[in-house]
């Protein structure tokens, strides 16, 4: 089989293909099928391929490693890891693709034009939030960086995480709870809250993170719940009437103030748990039609207390 066939298939198969095989055609359509294949491209190439077009290396070299470079990294903006060419049109192609891309963009483009690297910043953090974490330290002072931080978490409020604690504000951490919800590897929902510091969890903050996620109830502190928020957190996410969902006044389990539990609690669990006088526990439904069910002074809705107390 010809090396072009092989690659047109699987871009990484260049690895197996000789140096001598290696000619433009080869390696454009491999790093188009995959563009990390730019990794096994052999440094003598664009050399050979020059003199065999008989171009002038001096004029064309650049030109065909830009060609190559750029249909790499518009298949892939992490092949931009394997460039060694400095060209802005490279670059904002890479994190337009992936915008973690970014962490392989020359540190020379911010020593010889901010802006232009403010630029390539704006597009990696479009596409990828989380890309704050790879801007360079040399630009995390200024007006520019914190417009970054303010469009990340805009579209991302957990790439609060990425950002370091001493650009927190508090207008930041607002924006990044008012974010839509995060979603970790389980696909269960988060909340950014997770990533404020206490310093800046004020009431009306931790209002608005429940108002997006009503798991960020498990990050707010004891001292600033509300009633408001405890309603919340059961009606506007349909997700967790399938969940119970328990808050202790006092420590339990553990010595935890809090824990909302995103599996169904046993049934025996719950019956001790509600044998304790403190305990408030909400859930969408009724255990048993024998239940003792009433409201209390502090939560009023969807609450079961002392359930089953005087059978235990």
């Amino acid at each position: 089989m010809l090396p072009l066939d092989i690659v047109k298939s699987d871009g990484l198969m260049l690895r197996y293909v000789e140096p001598a095989s290696q000619t433009k055609e080869v390696c454009l359509e491999a790093v188009k099928q995959n563009g990390l294949a730019l990794k096994y491209i052999d440094t003598g190439v664009i050399n050979r391929i020059l003199a065999l077009d008989g171009n002038n290396a001096g004029n064309s070299a650049v030109t065909a490693d830009f060609e190559i470079y750029l249909a790499a990294v518009k298949q892939n903006g992490l092949a931009l890891k394997y460039t060694n060419i400095y060209n802005l049109e490279i670059y904002l192609a890479a994190v337009k693709q992936n915008g973690l891309a970014l962490e392989y963009v020359s540190r020379q483009l911010l020593s010889t034009n901010d802006f232009n690297y403010y630029v390539v910043c704006i597009e990696a953090v479009k596409n990828a939030p989380r890309a704050i974490r790879y801007v360079r330290n040399g630009f995390r002072d200024g007006k520019w960086y914190e417009n970054l931080c303010f469009l990340a978490v805009r579209k991302d409020g957990c790439s609060l995480f990425y950002i370091h604690e001493q650009y927190h504000t508090y207008k930041l951490c607002l924006e990044a709870v008012k974010a839509a919800p995060c979603f970790t590897a389980s696909s269960l929902a988060s909340s950014a809250l997770k990533y404020v510091p206490d310093k800046f969890k004020t009431e009306e903050l931790c209002l608005e993170a429940v108002k997006t996620c009503g798991y960020a109830l498990e990050y707010v502190p004891r001292k600033l719940r509300t009633k408001e928020m405890y309603d919340l957190a059961l009606t506007q996410d349909p997700t967790l009437q399938c969940f119970v969902i328990r808050t202790i006044h006092r420590p339990l389990l553990n010595g935890e103030e809090c824990l909302i539990s995103r599996e169904p609690i046993p049934r025996g669990e719950l019956y001790r748990m509600c044998s304790l006088k403190s305990d408030h526990i909400y859930h969408d439904d009724a255990i048993s039609a024998n239940s003792a069910s009433s409201s209390c002074a502090y939560c009023k809705s969807k609450l079961l207390v002392d359930l089953f107390l005087n059978k235990i």
